[in-house]
């Protein structure tokens, strides 16, 4: 199973909406997800793995409270074997925006 489809296998039971890239829908919380692949792991002058940075987003309306689904996307990213995520608040006046930073190795080159 590649880190996509472990990522979206993961938050979509917490966050139904989850998208690569940039979401154009009208539900008020989703999540969006991007990575940076670097080879890993040399032998023979060829990568044997993939680790991927990703960045989870999770964005909701201002007057959410979004401590228990921040609480569940830490626990289920570690499940899912994506890491421990580093969280940063990117909030602004319009939206609660919290971006789950993770990395995690991809044996499937």
């Amino acid at each position: 199973m590649s880190i996509e489809e472990r990522l979206k296998a993961a938050v979509e039971p917490i966050v139904p909406v989850c998208v690569h890239g940039v979401y154009t829908g009208t539900e008020p919380v989703y999540c969006t997800f991007n990575f940076t692949e670097m080879p890993d792991s040399f032998g023979d002058n060829a990568p044997e793995a993939i680790r991927c940075s990703g960045m989870l987003h999770l964005y909701m309306p201002v007057t959410s409270d979004p401590r228990g689904l921040k609480r569940d996307l830490r626990r289920t990213l570690l499940a899912a074997e994506l890491g421990a995520a580093t969280v940063e608040d990117a909030s602004d006046k319009d939206n609660i925006h919290l971006v789950f930073e993770f990395e995690a190795l991809d044996l499937e080159v």
